[in-house]
C-alpha cells in the first residue's frame, strides 16, 4: 500500500478491481465452472474495535495518522480534553515540544492541535456525537 493511503482510497481501487473481476468472471463462465476447484477452509479477518480505532496520543504521529487514514469516513475515537470525540480527518506533523501527549496545545475555530509523543496533531473534522447517535435515535 502507498503510505497515504486511506480507506476511501482502498475502498475505490476495490470498487474498482472488483468491475473488471466481474467481466473477467461473466465472459468466462463455463470454462470457470467446470475448472473450480474447492476453496478450502479459508479465514476471516476480525471485525475492528473501538479500541482498534482510538488514537493514543502517546504514539508517533506517523502511527496516529495511519490510524486516522485507515478509519476514513469510520471515524476514530480520541479523548481530548476529558471527553471522547470522533476524528473523521486530521493533519499531523512532527515537532519537538513541551505538552504532554494528548495536551491540547492550540484551537482555532473548530480546528484542534493536540500534542503527541513527537509532534502535532490537528483534528480538523471532529465531533462530540458519533456517527451513530442519529441511527439509533430512529431505531435502525
Amino acid at each position: 500500500m502507498a503510505a497515504d493511503e486511506s480507506h476511501e482510497s482502498l475502498d475505490l481501487k476495490t470498487q474498482l478491481a472488483s468491475g473488471r473481476l466481474a467481466k473477467r468472471v461473466a465472459g468466462n463462465l463455463e470454462a470457470l465452472w467446470r475448472d473450480a476447484t474447492p476453496q478450502g477452509e479459508g479465514t476471516y479477518w476480525k471485525l475492528f474495535t473501538d479500541a482498534d480505532r482510538t488514537l493514543d496520543f502517546h504514539q508517533p504521529v506517523e502511527r496516529i495518522m495511519r490510524t486516522v487514514r485507515a478509519f476514513g469516513d469510520y471515524e476514530c475515537l480520541a479523548k481530548v480534553a476529558d471527553a471522547q470525540v470522533y476524528v473523521r480527518r486530521a493533519v499531523a506533523w512532527r515537532e519537538k515540544h513541551a505538552h504532554p501527549p494528548g495536551t491540547v496545545a492550540h484551537n482555532s475555530a473548530m480546528r484542534l492541535v493536540v500534542a503527541a509523543s513527537d509532534g502535532y496533531v490537528a483534528l480538523l473534522e471532529w465531533s462530540l456525537i458519533g456517527p451513530d447517535a442519529l441511527a439509533q435515535r430512529i431505531g435502525r
